[in-house]
Order: structure tokens, then sequence, then C-alpha cells
């Protein structure tokens, strides 16, 4: 089997390997002077290794960021990466692990899983084990059985080396929580207690996307949460207890043993907080907001020419259109972009403009950060952003390579998006889109629809008739990956376009997919 290619060269003071037991079938090759263990079946030609490295200087990173790191910048063992990270676990301070897919020069697919595993916190090793498409069960068992055998030698290594055990334990017992399970999004919602007196009302919501956000506070706090399902535990950086991420003080999710609902409980001595889910999410995530309020900015972009004087179509290779899609349904994606491709090789993050009237070479002068260079491998496009272009990154999510819309294209119906929030007893659904007419004239749409406990609560709508005012109507003109829309007002837009199926089912404007209603 092709040999794993060394991910890491810092490799700052060696460890004592000690002895790992070794199931039957396999030998084990020390290398001493890269100081690595390689571990392969007597079989030569079944295609699994495990390999263990030597321990490194932390330098005050996580484990978990350390192994991300490595994970995320370095070169695929052999071939190329397929995508990113596909599964990422913290399991403790002490311990987390990973996998990512490759792809040979022959076609095949390989799999790459990673550990990391500090026993003191001060040094980390790492353990790797790579396997081929057609290993077997069995084998896989065992490989994973070596590469777990790692925490147990780094820990032995480490009382031999007198450097002293910071190992993470489980929390306490929390009255009325049953510790683990699957994460639920939704608005938290409970107290902060210090000897049973009340000290305030705390509100966080989590998302799907892993972020978290405590709406309430005067400065408000937002970040990406990370779960240990081996102790339960819960990691956010504010406003309390893991802020420090300390043994004693401590964060669990869980269920109440009462009321079967998720909650959740920290402990930050002498405070003590339990918050209960009461609803669903029922607000964009704060890197949506985030995105939003870009495209908001964009409206002013600066970098544009006279419209036809920027690209032609004939130099776009094409949008790509990346997305992750929502598991609630109705709901906008979780996390989408879009990349304008050049026939020469480059590649825009966003697309603030219609490309023809984009200024390409100003742009790229004012704003480098902003280009980079694409390649595809025939399934999947990648992007490097530095001039060397020594490292290719797969956007994260589903790609679709979208198609322009043919100048004159006529259409008929109306394109709309819409999100719908859920709470126990509510639900609220905003729609927005425009109408499109065979005769070339448009009129926007929009309504918002509020449900409680089933009942229509308030209901608004604009609909497409002649009682709207001039800033709501007009004629339109598609053009490629250009749409024109000229209101009735006089007003002018250049927007970028483009549709996802050939049929026009779905189409992309006003910074998002619109579908036929």
């Amino acid at each position: 089997m092709v040999r794993m290619i060394l991910l890491f060269t810092a490799l700052l003071i060696s460890g004592v390997v000690s002895a790992v037991e070794i199931p039957t079938g396999w030998n084990r090759y020390d290398d001493p002077a890269k100081k690595t263990v390689l571990f392969k079946p007597l079989n030569q030609n079944a295609d699994i290794m495990v390999k263990y490295y030597p321990k490194q200087l932390l330098e005050g990173e996580s484990v978990k960021s350390w192994l991300t790191n490595k994970l995320e910048t370095s070169r695929a063992p052999q071939g190329q990466w397929v995508d990113g990270l596909s599964r990422f676990t913290r399991e403790s301070f002490n311990r987390s692990f990973g996998f990512r897919k490759f792809r040979r020069s022959d076609g095949s697919i390989g799999m790459l899983g990673a550990v990391a595993f500090s026993a003191d916190l001060l040094y980390v090793r790492l353990a790797m084990i790579m396997i081929g498409e057609n290993v077997s069960e069995s084998l896989k068992d065992q490989g994973y059985t070596i590469l777990k055998a790692m925490d147990q030698d780094e820990i032995a290594n480490a009382k031999a080396e007198w450097r002293g055990l910071d190992l993470e334990t489980g929390t306490p017992k929390v009255r009325g929580v049953k510790k683990g399970g699957s994460i639920r999004a939704g608005r938290y919602v409970g107290q902060k207690t210090v000897s049973g007196e009340s000290r305030g009302d705390y509100t966080v919501i989590l998302y799907e996307s892993g972020e978290y956000e405590f709406p309430d506070l005067k400065k408000k706090k937002s970040g990406y949460y990370t779960y240990s399902e081996r102790f339960g535990k819960l990691y956010m950086r504010d406003p309390f207890t893991s802020a420090r991420e300390t043994y004693n003080d401590y964060c669990v999710y869980g269920t109440s043993t009462k009321t079967g609902k998720p909650v959740i409980y920290a402990y930050d001595s002498p405070a003590e907080y339990r918050l209960n889910w009461v609803g669903e999410v029922d607000r964009l995530s704060p890197s949506q907001r985030k995105k939003l309020e870009k495209q908001k900015q964009e409206k002013g972009y600066a970098y544009t020419t006279n419209p036809g004087d920027g690209l032609s179509l004939d130099e776009i290779e094409t949008i790509l259109y990346v997305y992750e899609g929502s598991k609630v349904q109705g709901n906008s994606p979780l996390h989408e972009e879009i990349y304008l491709l050049t026939k020469s090789g480059r590649v825009m993050d966003g697309l603030p403009v219609a490309p023809n009237q984009l200024d390409v070479a100003k742009s790229q002068n004012r704003e480098p950060d902003r280009w980079g260079w694409w390649k595809y491998d025939g399934e999947r496009y990648s992007f490097a952003w530095h001039m060397d272009r020594s490292h290719y990154v797969v956007p994260r999510g589903r790609q679709r390579k979208t198609q322009p819309i043919p100048a004159g294209t006529r259409l008929d119906g109306e394109w709309l998006a819409s999100t719908t929030y859920r709470g126990e007893d509510f639900a609220s659904t905003t729609a927005w889109g425009d109408r499109f007419s065979r005769d070339g004239r448009f009129t926007n749409r929009k309504s918002e629809t509020v449900r409680v406990n089933g009942e229509v609560l308030g209901e608004a709508e604009k609909r497409s008739n002649v009682q709207l005012s001039e800033d709501q109507r007009g004629h339109y003109e598609f053009d490629g990956y250009n749409l024109v829309l000229r209101y009735a007002n006089g007003v002018v837009y250049h927007l970028p376009t483009f549709t996802l199926d050939a049929d026009f089912k779905q189409i992309w404007f006003r910074g998002g997919v619109l579908s036929q209603n």
C-alpha cells in the first residue's frame, strides 16, 4: 500500500513509545529516526494502516483547535481532498478526532481518520488511520482498536517522563437532569441563582448551524458551541462557567427528568444556571444576519463600470452556488454562498453586482483578498486564495453549477422565497419575491402570516395588480447572468442572476434562490 505522507514536520520533543497490544495478523514497524510507529496487516494487499506520531507542544492551543488546524491545512496523504471535515468531535479537553476523504490518482476514495490526545494539556500526540474502499469490517475494527490504544500509550509515556497527568473527568450528578443526548436547537430560558436566591433571567439560543447567542444581554454574546458527548458537557465562551472551561466549573446538557424536555445546567461557583427549552429557533442566526448586512452594504459597491462593459458571457466559466439545506422545512438554507468563476482561472468570493457591470481590474487591484484561483476535479470545485496556489480548499456545502438565463427570456408566474419560524404555540411565515409576466412586466410580492394555536392572527400581503405604487412594479429583462429591473418610477437595477435548472423553476436573484410558486 502506498505510504502515508507525513502531515507534520515540526516534531519538537520525542516520546517514549510504550507497548501496544497488536491484533493477530498485524505487524508493527518502528522508525527510530522519525520517532513514528506504523501498524500494517500481514496481508500486504489490505488497504489499511495506522500510524503514531511523536508528541508536540500544544503552545497554549486546545486539543480541538490544534487538530482542526492540522486537518484543515494539511495536504491529502495521497491525491486530493474530496471535501472538508466530514465529521469532527471534541470528546473531552484531552481528546478530539476527525475524518476526511481523499481521492487517489486512480480515482479510488480513501478515508483518513485522526485522533489527537494530550495527557497533560502541555503536549499532544497524533494517531492516524488510513482506509481504502474495499477493506473488510473486521480489519477496520482492528485498526480502530490500535488507533484508540494511542490514548493509553501516551498516558504511559507521560507517567514515564514524569510529566504528570491532567485528565478531564465527568461532571457531578445534577439533580433533575439526565445528562447527554443529541443537542436540540431552540430557545432556552431560565435563571441564575446564588444560594437559592434569584439573580436574574437568562436566555440562550442554540442554532442548528452550531452557533449560540445570548440575545438579552446588554452586550450580545454569540459564537459557536461544542458538545462533549462523552461527558455531556456543553462549551460556550460567554457569559457563564465555560468561559473559563475549568473542571470545577462546568456546563452540562441533557433532559429534565420531570418534563422530558432539553435543559442546560451550568455551575460557576457560587452561581447556578438552569435553562429550559421553551421553543424552536425564532430568528436568523448571527452569521445569517451578518451576511444580510453585508449584502445591504454591497448595494453601494464601488468597483463597477457601465452596463455591458464588464464581464461578457463568453468570459464566465460559471457562477457556483454552494449551500447547506436547513433541517426545518420552509426555512432558508443554513449556509449559502456564490462564487464567480472566470475562464481565465480566477474566482471571486461573492458577486455584489451584475457581471456585465463588474470592473474586474479595479476589483482585483483594490480587493485582492476577494479573488483567488479555481480548479475542478470532475466532481467538485476547489479554490486557492494565495498567490503561491499551493493549497486549494473545497468550500463547505453542496455545489451546484448554475446556468445563465438566455437574453429575451420571458417568464410567467411567481418566484418566491420564504422563511418559517415555529414556537410551541405560534408560527410566522414571511414570503417575498416577484411576479413575472410574458409581456415583460414584473411586480414585487411580499406576504407575512402569523398563526397562534393554529388560528391566523394577522396577515399582510402585497398583491401584484395595477394599484401597486411605481416603486413596486416595472419591466424586466434577462441577459445571461444579468437581470435588469426598470421600475415605473425610473429607478433601474442591474442584478446578478442565474438559474439552477433548464426550466427556470429556481432562479437566484435579490441575494437568494427563489422558486416558482
